[in-house]
C-alpha cells in the first residue's frame, strides 16, 4: 500500500488518536515527586491551588504570595475539580499542543506523512516524562508549544490562508490566550518573543508583497490585533485581581516589578575586594551596607544569624565550594526577601514595595555620593557581568546545545523520591489526585546502602555500579547519579569541560564496586565503596571519594509499581534507540541543511520558503532559551539543565522534520526542472 493512501484522511486522524492514547497509556502509573517543604516552588503551587479552589484567590498576602506567575496554580485547581490525575492531565494538555501544532502547520505543509511524524517525535520526547513534580515545567513547554502554533496561525491569517472569518477569530482566541497564559506562567517569557515577531513578520512582509495595499494589510491584520487584545486582557485582568487583593497592579511576580529590581540591582553594584561570580552580595559587601545604610541595617538580624546562614548556604554549597559560608546568588533572593519579612516590612504588597524602593534609593545614593565604591548604576535580578562570566559563557551555551541536540540517559526506568512529612506527602497526593513516590529513606533496600560525594576529572568518564546493568533499578539493587557544578575543578585543572565533573551518588549494593569507565564502558578503576572515602590517579585522570555515608534502611519501604517498571522501560529505550541516535544525528543533519541554505539564499541561488522561516523561528527560541539559561548558570544558580531545557528541547525534533521536509521539497522541483 502507498503511503498517501496510508495516511488519507480516514486513516490520518486515527493514527493521531491511536498515537496520542499510546503516549497516555505510557505515561500513566508515573507517580508524584512530591516536595513537600519546597515553599518557593512545589508547596507554593499546591497551597495557591488550595486557596484558588476555597475561592481565597492566592490566600492572605506574605513574601511568598507574589514570587511565582499565578497560571500553573489556576491548572492544579481546575484540574482538582475535574478530579483528574495531575500528570496525565499534563501529559493530555502536551498532546493537545502537538495537536495544535500540526494544525497550524497544515496551512503550509500538506505532507500528512511529515506532520504524523512531528507529531510522533514531539509526543513521545523522553523529558516531559521524567517531569514528575508539581512544578510549572510540566505545562511551560505545552504554552510554548500553543504559543509557537498560534503564531503560525497569525502568519497564516496575515498572509490570507484563512478566509472564513469564524475560524480566524478562533486562531485569535487561541494565540491570545496562549500567549497569555505563558507570559502568567513563568518571569522570563521573553525568550520567546523574537520567535512570534518572526513569524508575524513573514506573514505582514508576504501579505504586502501579494497585495501592495496597505488596506488589505490591516483588514488580514484584524485577527492578529484581536489576539494581542485577549492576551492583554488576561494580563491585566489577572493584574487587577492582585490590586483587588494586595494593593498591587502586578501580574506575574514581585520579582520582576521596578521596586524589587531597583533594590537588588543597587546592593549587587556595591564592589566586593575578593570578588566570587556566584555570590552576587557577599558577607564583605553586607558589612559595608550595615555602616551606611540603615535600611539595610534593619535586615541585619536576619541575615547574620548564624542558623540562617547555615540553612541557605547549605542549598549553594552543594552546587558551589565558595558559597559553604555565604549566600550564593540563586538563593539570595529568596533570604533578602525572608528578612524583609523578618523585619516587619512585608505585611502587605504596597509596603514591601515600599521598603525596596527606598531601600534602592539610599543604597544608590551613598554609591552616588562616593560613600561606598560601586559599579554604574543598574537594575534587576542578575548580578553585573564580569570577563570570568563571559568566558563562563560559550561552555553553557555548548553545553545546552549539546544536551537539547542529543539527550542523554534520563533514567526513566528509576523511582524519583519524594522528600517531606507523610502529612505533606498526603496533601500533595490528595491535591494532585496521585500518589506520591516514597521518600529516599523509604526505599527498598536489602544491601549496603550508600550515600557518596566526590569528583571524577575524565571529561568523558561514566560511573557505573559493578554487576548492575544500564537500568539503574535491578534485583534489589539500585544507583542513582546527580551531577553537580564544579568550578573548582575548571580551576584545579585549567579545563572548563569539567564544568559538571562533581558528583552525588545514592546506591543500594551487594558487593559495592564502583566502575569508573570511559565513554565506552572500558574498565579505568575499580573503587570499593566500602572501604569509605578515597582517592586515585593514574594515566586516565583522578577520582576523589570526599565522603561515603552508610544508610540506614527505612522502615517504610516501598518498591517502584512494576505497571511503571514496564512503560519506564518502553520509554527509556525509545529515548535511547530513536532520540540519542537516529533523531540526534537528524538534527546534526538539519542544522547543516539550514546553514547551507541560509548561504545559498544569501547568494540567491535558492528561493525563500515558508517552511524555512518557520524552521528559522523554532531555531531562535532555541538559542535565545539556551543563551538566557547558560547566563543564568555563569552568574546566578545551575540552570543548565532538563527541567529549564525543556520547552525548548522539545522544538528540536520539529525543526529537524520541517528542515527535512523543506529539503526534500526542494530536492524534488529541482528534479522535476531538470526533467
Amino acid at each position: 500500500m502507498k503511503i498517501k493512501n496510508l495516511l488519507g484522511r480516514k486513516s490520518f486522524y486515527p493514527l493521531l488518536g491511536f498515537i496520542t492514547l499510546l503516549v497516555l497509556f505510557l505515561g500513566s502509573s508515573r507517580q508524584i515527586q512530591a516536595f513537600t517543604g519546597a515553599g518557593h516552588d512545589d508547596r507554593l503551587f499546591v497551597n495557591h491551588a488550595i486557596s484558588l479552589v476555597q475561592g481565597n484567590w492566592l490566600g492572605s498576602y506574605s513574601q511568598f504570595t507574589l514570587i511565582k506567575g499565578p497560571f500553573y496554580p489556576f491548572f492544579l485547581a481546575i484540574n482538582y475539580v475535574l478530579g483528574l490525575p495531575l500528570l496525565l492531565s499534563q501529559q493530555a494538555f502536551y498532546c493537545l499542543s502537538g495537536l495544535a501544532l500540526i494544525y497550524a502547520l497544515s496551512y503550509f505543509c500538506r505532507d500528512r506523512l511529515v506532520l504524523l511524524l512531528i507529531y510522533t517525535l514531539y509526543v513521545f520526547h523522553p523529558i516531559p516524562f521524567g517531569i514528575n513534580r508539581v512544578i510549572r515545567e510540566g505545562i511551560y513547554a505545552s504554552l510554548t508549544t500553543f504559543v509557537i502554533a498560534g503564531s503560525i496561525l497569525m502568519m497564516a491569517n496575515l498572509m490570507g490562508k484563512v478566509p472564513q472569518a469564524k475560524v480566524a477569530v478562533t486562531h485569535a482566541c487561541l494565540f491570545g490566550i496562549s500567549l497569555g497564559c505563558f507570559w502568567l506562567t513563568r518571569e522570563e517569557g521573553i525568550w520567546l518573543l523574537p520567535s512570534i515577531g518572526l513569524l508575524i513578520s513573514l506573514g505582514l512582509v508576504n501579505q504586502f508583497r501579494q497585495s501592495r495595499d496597505l488596506k488589505v494589510l490591516i483588514k488580514q491584520s484584524r485577527p492578529l490585533i484581536l489576539g494581542l487584545l485577549i492576551t492583554v486582557m488576561c494580563v491585566v485582568g489577572v493584574a487587577f485581581t492582585n490590586y483587588t487583593h494586595y494593593g498591587v497592579f502586578l501580574a506575574r511576580s514581585e520579582l520582576v516589578s521596578t521596586e524589587f529590581k531597583a533594590a537588588y540591582g543597587a546592593l549587587t553594584r556595591v564592589k566586593s575586594k575578593s570578588w566570587d561570580a556566584y555570590i552576587p552580595v557577599p558577607r564583605e559587601v553586607r558589612q559595608q551596607l550595615y555602616s551606611k545604610s540603615g535600611k539595610f541595617r534593619s535586615l541585619q538580624a536576619y541575615l547574620e544569624d548564624p542558623e540562617t546562614v547555615k540553612v541557605w548556604s547549605q542549598a549553594g554549597c552543594q552546587f558551589y565550594l565558595s558559597a559553604c559560608n555565604d549566600y550564593a546568588g540563586g538563593w539570595f533572593v529568596w533570604v533578602l526577601r525572608d528578612a524583609v519579612a523578618s523585619a516587619g516590612y512585608a505585611d502587605t504588597a504596597p509596603q514591601a514595595l515600599k521598603f525596596y524602593r527606598e531601600l534602592a534609593t539610599e543604597i544608590n545614593g551613598l554609591c552616588d555620593s562616593k560613600q561606598l565604591e560601586c559599579l554604574p548604576r543598574r537594575t534587576g535580578t542578575m548580578p553585573p557581568l564580569r570577563v570570568t562570566t563571559l568566558q563562563a559563557l560559550p561552555h553553557g551555551i555548548k553545553q545546552g546545545i549539546k544536551m537539547s541536540l542529543r539527550l542523554p540517559n534520563l533514567n526513566l526506568q528509576g523511582q524519583q523520591t519524594s522528600m517531606g512529612d507523610l502529612e505533606g506527602l498526603m496533601l500533595f497526593t490528595k491535591w494532585t489526585r496521585v500518589p506520591a513516590s516514597p521518600t529516599i529513606s523509604s526505599i527498598e533496600c536489602h544491601f549496603n546502602r550508600l550515600e557518596i560525594l566526590g569528583w571524577f576529572n575524565r571529561v568523558d568518564g561514566k560511573l557505573q555500579l559493578v554487576g548492575l546493568p544500564k537500568r539503574i533499578v535491578n534485583n534489589g539493587e539500585f544507583f542513582w547519579k546527580t551531577t553537580l557544578p564544579s568550578p573548582d575543578l575548571v580551576k584545579a585543572f585549567n579545563n572548563p569541560k569539567l564544568y559538571r565533573s562533581r558528583f552525588k551518588l545514592d546506591v543500594c549494593c551487594k558487593t559495592c564496586k564502583l566502575a569508573l569507565t570511559d565513554k565506552k564502558d572500558k574498565l579505568l578503576k575499580e573503587v570499593d565503596l566500602l572501604q569509605g572515602a578515597t582517592h586515585g590517579n593514574g594515566p586516565w585522570g583522578a577520582y576523589h571519594l570526599d565522603s561515603v555515608q552508610k544508610i540506614v534502611p527505612g522502615s517504610n519501604e516501598s518498591k517502584l509499581p512494576e505497571p511503571a517498571v514496564i512503560k519506564s522501560g518502553i520509554l527509556n529505550w525509545v529515548n535511547v534507540f530513536v532520540y540519542q541516535h537516529l533523531v540526534y544525528y537528524a538534527n546534526i543533519f538539519a542544522l547543516g541543511i539550514w546553514c547551507l541554505r541560509f548561504i545559498l539564499m544569501i547568494l540567491r541561488f535558492l528561493p525563500w520558503s515558508i517552511i524555512y522561516g518557520i524552521a528559522t523561528s523554532l531555531l531562535v527560541a532555541i538559542l535565545i532559551r539556551v543563551t538566557i539559561l547558560s547566563l543564568i548558570e555563569a552568574t546566578s544558580f545551575p540552570a543548565v539543565n532538563f527541567y529549564y531545557l525543556l520547552p525548548s528541547a522539545t522544538l528540536v525534533p520539529i525543526f529537524t522534520l520541517l528542515m527535512l521536509s523543506d529539503f526534500v521539497l526542494l530536492c524534488r522541483r529541482r528534479w522535476s526542472l531538470n526533467s
